[in-house]
């Protein structure tokens, strides 16, 4: 588990970051969800799929990031545009699955994909207190 952190420490720390955030994110809310849900395991199972849903996001938006620099600038806007439509019709789908499938819980699905803008604003929060201290020996990475 430590060599895949590092592998993806190196490609980006934020993105280390947000995955780290986005994880303790999902603890904290499955945990208040449950005092106070009635289906108690599809609640946990609706933030599960919503926070996993959230972390696809987040690196998809780092790939798709990644790739559009190498591309010339009209293409480049494109390949961002029609990458983002296809990431909120993922968001859109999920929230339907929610809806429909009985077990699911439509309000644990949401508050766990809204987790993606919550873990944004604390990654550098999550940086300074978790990342720098794992990783403290290997911040010295040349750029």
């Amino acid at each position: 588990m430590k060599k895949l952190m590092m592998k993806i420490y190196k490609v980006n720390d934020v993105l280390l970051g947000l995955l780290i955030g986005l994880f303790l994110y999902f603890i904290l809310i499955s945990l208040i969800g449950v005092w106070f849900a009635e289906n108690k395991a599809g609640y946990v199972l609706s933030t599960f799929i919503g926070t996993f849903t959230a972390m696809l996001i987040s690196c998809h938006i780092y790939w798709t990031l990644d790739r559009a620099f190498e591309k010339p600038e009209g293409q480049g806007s494109r390949f961002v545009l029609i990458r983002s439509m296809g990431r909120i019709f993922v968001m859109f789908l999920v929230s339907f699955l929610g809806l429909m499938v009985p077990v699911l819980s439509f309000a644990g699905v949401v508050i766990g994909m809204l987790g993606l803008k919550v873990c944004a604003l604390f990654e550098p929060l999550v940086s300074r207190c978790i990342l720098d201290r794992f990783f403290k020996e290997d911040n010295n990475i040349e750029a």
